[in-house]
């Protein structure tokens, strides 16, 4: 019998509602286009991202969580090269979004 491998994914159920309602209104107030399809696949992923990067440093089982991480980090990048290269500009809404990162690796921190 073949072994089904597990996503790893986080286990917060709120914060998957502020991932996606904050971006579906955004996209509808400014216009939905073709382009906000591999932004939010991209903007998952990379969401997906920050679980097991925050779980390889509280962790003993680094080498998983860095695996995850990197696989998930791979395929944001690759995506969100799409959007990118239509609207440059979202770059700097990404480097906005980095100190909130920091944020929640510091709280994980602290209640780890």
């Amino acid at each position: 019998m073949a072994t089904v491998k597990k996503l790893v994914i986080p286990k917060q159920h709120g914060a998957w509602a502020m991932l996606v309602i904050p971006f579906l209104l955004g996209a509808y107030i400014g216009g939905f286009s073709w382009i906000h399809i591999p932004l939010f696949i991209g903007w998952l992923c990379l969401y997906l991202a920050t679980y097991p990067l925050l779980m390889a440093m509280k962790n003993k089982r680094k080498p998983f969580y860095i695996k995850w991480f990197a696989l998930y980090f791979a395929a944001a990048a690759v995506i969100l090269l799409f959007p990118l290269m239509y609207r440059w500009e979202i770059i700097y809404f990404g480097m906005a979004m980095t100190p909130f990162f920091f944020n929640k690796y510091l709280l994980s921190l602290a209640s780890h």
